[in-house]
């Protein structure tokens, strides 16, 4: 089976009756078309009536850098009735255009974008501008987006979209966190941690210890180096799904029998990184007993899901362990993740046959869209070279659902160059 051609692609994408859909997928074939193909995509722009979605298509044609496409996308642009769409859109062309009407495009979008009235997200089309305009007709500009906004800080946030950088100081990242500075929140955080010091452990139960976890997670580095191990220590011994979320911050400070001592807490609800944040930091011949407890994990999705976030740090053995496992999965739909996120991880030589039984277990996940979804995660894993097979399979599931192609744009950003032509 052969990936599907630039032309199969186009066909359905222009087919979708969900236009935001099809204006997703255009402006994905958009960016990747070679020259001579744009008008292509530019007769199908035409027919999308929402104007910001048309305008994406044709900001994509405009970056693809096709030259003989620009009067017609000048054109386009033209017949677009929402300001600020146009001036988007014109603001793109400007570099492209003959000088006299390049002045005359820039006067235009100057024109628009006071009609819209100012925002912060003008940063982009005032940068644009600021090429082809006078100091004097931008200053002017700029004085009449400042005088239409309410407050200092809505000026403030125009002044940081138009400078590509903020302009309003965030006092937390302005302080100088010298050893005074960090000696003085670690006693701070020393009282405040101190009225829960009860044995080895402190309890889950208390719900202003969530909070108090936060903050350890989010001050720990700040802190000075020798006080950052205990920070950490009282971290994780607050038993609460969000040290979970937070394990990649206070790993590091942890000894290998604390590190191990976690494999047992990371609850299966709270699964989204915590095994693969473990496996990152523990000793290799601890891996064994890390998998073990992946392995036994219910409910299957939960297994899953542990499976793909430590496959990235096992050896050979331990990886063909985790394809037995993840096979075992009785779900087709999360066998297929699972497999998917430990392939990518596996010797050349055994991945034709993981792909097989991914592959296959797709056959039997009922709805078209999340088959779709299943075996374009499952070509995202693969090298270019390895995906034809999988990305025609996935088309095909894809195809299924004419309403919104819902993954469409994911599979053309897979699609090799050879099939975009």
């Amino acid at each position: 089976m052969t990936a599907p051609t630039f032309e199969d692609v186009l066909t359905f994408a222009a087919s979708l009756t969900d236009e935001p859909s099809r204006a997703s997928a255009l402006e994905e074939l958009a960016s990747r078309t070679p020259a001579g193909r744009g008008g292509e995509i530019l007769d199908r722009a035409e027919k999308i009536s929402e104007e910001y979605s048309r305008g994406r298509v044709l900001h994509a044609l405009i970056r693809s850098g096709d030259s003989a496409l620009v009067p017609q996308l000048l054109d386009s642009a033209s017949r677009l009735t929402r300001a600020y769409a146009r001036a988007l859109v014109l603001t793109d062309l400007l570099p492209h255009l003959a000088e006299n009407e390049r002045s005359r495009s820039a006067e235009e979008v100057a024109r628009l974008l006071a009609l819209v009235g100012a925002s912060s997200s003008m940063g982009e089309a005032y940068q644009g501008l600021a090429r082809y305009l006078s100091p004097e007709r931008m200053a002017s500009l700029l004085d009449t987006w400042m005088a239409a906004l309410p407050g200092e800080a809505e000026r403030a946030d125009l002044r940081s979209s138009l400078s590509g950088k903020p302009l309003r100081p965030n006092a937390q990242a302005a302080e100088t966190w010298d050893e005074a500075a960090a000696e003085k929140l670690a006693a701070a955080l020393d009282a405040e941690i101190a009225p829960y010091r009860l044995g080895e452990s402190l309890p889950d139960e208390w719900p202003d210890l969530i909070l108090l976890d936060i903050r350890l997670n989010e001050m720990i580095s700040r802190l000075p180096a020798d006080r950052r191990p205990a920070a950490a220590r009282t971290a994780v011994q607050i038993r609460n799904g969000h040290c979970q979320f937070q394990l990649e911050t206070v790993l590091p400070y942890l000894t290998q029998a604390e590190i191990r001592d976690l494999i047992g807490f990371v609850k299966p609800i709270y699964l989204s990184r915590g095994f693969g944040d473990i496996a990152e930091h523990l000793d290799p011949a601890h891996l064994p007993e890390l998998l073990d407890a992946v392995i036994a994990l219910e409910p299957e999705w939960v297994r899953g899901e542990g499976l793909m976030r430590a496959a990235g740090h096992l050896g050979p053995d331990l990886l063909d362990r985790a394809v037995v496992a993840a096979v075992a999965i009785r779900d087709p739909e999360q066998r297929v993740h699972s497999l998917a996120g430990i392939v990518e991880h596996l010797p050349v030589d055994r991945r034709p046959a993981t792909v097989d039984a991914a592959l296959l277990a797709a056959t039997g996940i009922p709805l078209a869209t999340d088959r779709a979804f299943a075996l374009v995660t499952l070509a995202e894993a693969l090298p270019a070279e390895e995906r034809d097979e999988t990305l025609a399979a996935a088309f095909t599931a894809i195809r299924k659902d004419r309403s919104e192609g819902r993954w469409l744009t994911q599979l053309i950003r897979l699609l090799p160059p050879s099939r975009r032509r």
